[in-house]
């Protein structure tokens, strides 16, 4: 089975997992939703020959190199059983951007549908975010170091669509799912 692919990207606290996650429960027999972190999570517990160098990596509190990640996310979304895949938090840097897009373009069997982009402020960022305020810090200077190339790089081959993050929760979905209704 052919698969869809939907990327959801945005700065930390914008609010990528629940969009996906209320995707995937608004349309289960259409819609799986993945997060890298999750992905590659599961795989280093899985005690797979990859999982065991992806917690080699996270044991010494190194990236894991994009190839590995490109590798893991393939592989759930060709393992996924829905027909339609919502991938959230990658690529996130633009690494990872060319190497995923030259990897899909070239991929008979996963068509990318949409990048989406939940746009919001640096304070409300900070306000929404979950965790402690130097990780925050980290990521979105990680966040900041590559959207800009991330956004090009997508809105190039005209996949980039980009939503009002600010909005309710309710509204956001509904710009999401206003990109994505006739497509899935």
């Amino acid at each position: 089975m052919s698969k869809k692919l939907i990327l959801i990207i945005g700065a930390p606290g914008a609010g990528k997992s629940t969009q996906a996650k209320l995707l995937a429960q608004k349309y289960p027999e259409k819609i799986t939703s993945y997060s890298t972190g999750e992905l590659l999570k599961q795989e280093s517990q899985s005690g797979s020959v990859v999982g065991k160098i992806i917690s080699d990596y996270f044991y010494k509190g190194h990236l894991v190199p994009s190839t590995i990640i490109i590798d893991t996310v393939l592989d759930a979304i060709k393992a996924a059983p829905t027909e339609v895949v919502v991938i959230e938090g990658f690529p996130r840097k633009e690494k990872q951007v060319k190497l995923f897009g030259d990897v899909l373009f070239h991929h008979d069997d996963i068509e990318l549908l949409n990048v989406i982009e939940i746009s919001i402020s640096d304070m409300m960022a900070k306000e929404r975010f979950t965790g402690s305020e130097e990780i925050f810090e980290n990521e979105m200077q990680a966040f900041k170091e590559t959207i800009a190339e991330v956004e090009k790089y997508y809105a190039e081959h005209d996949l980039l669509k980009v939503v009002d993050g600010e909005a309710s929760l309710e509204d956001v979905f509904n710009q999401i799912e206003e990109i994505i209704r006739e497509k899935v």
